[in-house]
């Protein structure tokens, strides 16, 4: 451990720690944190992880991702994590806290937000932006917490899950129609585990394109800068984690330049769930009904190659109105409710 903080009187046995990730013992624990306060929550539909996913997501070298744990007497009793997705110089912060059930009501949750604020501050942000997940429409009683913590609202996302294998029924028309207003002027791709180098660049400003433009009205975005190394760091940590990924491209026939993407990893960890990652399309190529064409691409890749998942989870912005009539479209239904919370420095 490092970086020892004590935001509790003096006499106060609970103490908040950055962990060291050369600690084998500190990343185990911060996992088991994590699935449990995610098992007590959601039950099955609870996104678990790995040390291996944990140490990889920590790692990647274009972001600023801390690990915290919180010890009541030397008793491990809540997490949190810290991310700058940007990386150094990212002016909003982005962390979740998760306190274990014989930790709740004791000043835990606060203490690990209040480091984790100390922490932004010393980087030189303006604002900490705190992911808040329910199984409840209301987000009680975590929104609350969020409320006494000083915070607005800024985003509500729906969790949403799709059950594997999709119906026929509602398959085969869903192809057909993306077929045939895709088909003369877009080609569709599909990579598996590798994303093709002539692929890079253009993948690139399509990440850069949804840093800006997903929707969220209440806070004003000044976009994430990716590029080439990026998209493959990004890559590189999924598989160091134990993932598998499979992503689909739509391509410009006319200019040979890429115009959307959708992506999907699956990790040991979940060995029968598959989670949605980001699904793009450039203004100017929407209307040809290229986002369901890319999804429908993976989930055929998925059904071949991963046959034993049964399950897809994606997160969509509830004003995101597009993307979700796309994912009711194909079957998902809500499961969770998170919101987005912020909080001024």
């Amino acid at each position: 451990m490092t970086d020892a903080v004590n935001p509790a009187s003096s006499d106060s046995s609970l103490r908040v720690d950055r962990v060291d990730l050369a600690v084998d013992a500190d990343v185990a624990q911060w996992t088991r944190v994590r699935n449990e306060v995610g098992l007590a929550l959601l039950g099955d539909d609870a996104q678990l992880t790995s040390v291996e996913i944990v140490r990889a997501m920590a790692q990647r070298s274009d972001q600023v991702r801390e690990l915290y744990l919180a010890r009541d007497a030397g008793q491990v009793v809540g997490a949190g994590s810290f991310l700058l997705p940007g990386g150094p110089g990212d002016t909003d912060a982005e962390v979740w806290v998760g306190v274990l059930p014989e930790g709740r009501r004791g000043g835990v949750g606060s203490a690990v937000v209040a480091a984790m604020e100390a922490r932004a501050r010393e980087l030189g942000c303006s604002r900490v932006v705190l992911d808040q997940t329910s199984p409840r429409e209301d987000g009680l009683p975590g929104s609350q917490f969020c409320v006494e913590m000083g915070c607005r609202q800024s985003q509500l996302v729906l969790g949403l899950r799709l059950d594997l294998p999709v119906p026929a029924e509602i398959l085969t028309p869903l192809q057909e129609r993306a077929t045939s207003a895709s088909d003369a002027a877009y080609e569709i791709l599909t990579a598996w585990d590798e994303i093709p180098a002539d692929w890079l660049d253009d993948r690139a400003h399509l990440a850069s394109e949804l840093s800006t433009e997903a929707p969220d009205a209440a806070i004003d975005h000044d976009g994430e800068h990716w590029d080439a190394e990026r998209v493959r760091t990004l890559w590189l940590s999924r598989l160091a984690g134990g993932g598998r990924a499979v992503e689909s491209v739509a391509i410009d026939r006319a200019t040979g330049q890429l115009v959307a993407f959708s992506d999907l990893v699956a990790y040991a960890s979940m060995p029968h769930v598959a989670s949605q990652s980001d699904t793009v399309v450039l203004d100017e190529h929407r209307g040809h009904r290229l986002g369901l064409a890319v999804k429908l691409a993976n989930l055929r890749t998925l059904a071949e190659e991963l046959p034993d998942i049964t399950a897809v989870r994606t997160w969509t912005a509830i004003d995101n109105t597009h993307m979700l009539a796309i994912n009711r479209e194909l079957g998902f239904r809500v499961v969770e409710w998170t919101r987005m919370w912020v909080k001024e420095l």
